[in-house]
């Protein structure tokens, strides 16, 4: 759906109140001091199905629990601290598992378990990548934690069609020193891993990972999410090989 330019310019004007202002903001003065801010933002627009929102979920559970993921996380002396977010059209963001510190198996796997006990956020439709990233900008702003390592791990299987363009708010969310990465689900649109490398992800060390299908979500995931950590917590993230999409 094409918006008028008004309505764009009000949406940004919007981000820019809740968003990237607050993303500049010095955090909570009790903020908890972490090596790593990750929030995992999950499309769950109309074109994920029920059995595909099921492979998503199952997925990052099965990636919280394996070993690889927690000895990387085991690796940030301070932790890492996580959340997720349910995502679709306008307004339609929901911080479902609210940020918690993870540092070992058994943290990882109450982090897990909070995510196979969340009810599938209802949305009227469309795909708004811009207002999600938006959103979670907010969110690691909000947070009471603070961490020199700020990343955004977007997922979706879909561009934009309603909403604010993610392109600006993805600019503005590196100036304000936050990586965004993108897990794309390649079932229906071609060419969709290159409009997330040119419209979507940015930061140092950011990158696209690429999957045909939600059945491989999991491997995905599990492969991601140590990526990321890794990199975050190089004394150098720009330095990382960003080759542009991942397989």
């Amino acid at each position: 759906m094409t918006l008028s330019v008004k309505s764009q310019w009000i949406g940004w004007a919007a981000f820019l109140v809740t968003g990237f202002i607050a993303a500049g903001a010095p955090g909570p003065a009790s903020a908890q001091a972490m090596d790593l801010q990750l929030l995992l933002a999950v499309d769950v627009s109309p074109s994920v199905d029920p059995t595909e929102y099921d492979l998503q979920m199952r997925g990052l559970e099965q990636a919280l629990r394996d070993p690889s993921v927690v000895n990387a996380i085991k690796a940030a002396p301070h932790g890492v601290a996580l959340a997720l977010m349910q995502w679709a059209g306008p307004g339609e963001q929901n911080l479902s598992v609210a940020w918690s510190e993870v540092r070992d198996q058994a943290s990882a796997d109450a982090f897990a378990a909070k995510i196979g006990a969340i009810a599938r956020l209802p949305t009227n439709g469309g795909t708004a990548l811009g207002d999600a990233l938006g959103r979670g900008v907010s969110l690691l702003a909000e947070s009471n934690f603070r961490a020199a390592r700020r990343i955004i791990d977007i997922s979706g299987d879909g561009r934009t069609n309603e909403g604010d363009s993610p392109a600006p708010i993805r600019t503005h969310a590196v100036q304000a020193g936050i990586t965004v990465n993108g897990l794309v689900i390649d079932k229906k649109e071609q060419q969709l891993s290159r409009y997330y490398r040119d419209f979507v992800i940015g930061g140092p060390g950011a990158f696209v990972l690429q999957i045909n299908g939600f059945e491989d979500f999991a491997r995905a995931m599990r492969m991601k999410l140590i990526r990321e950590i890794e990199i975050a917590m190089a004394a150098d993230p720009s330095a990382a090989d960003r080759s542009g999409v991942l397989h």
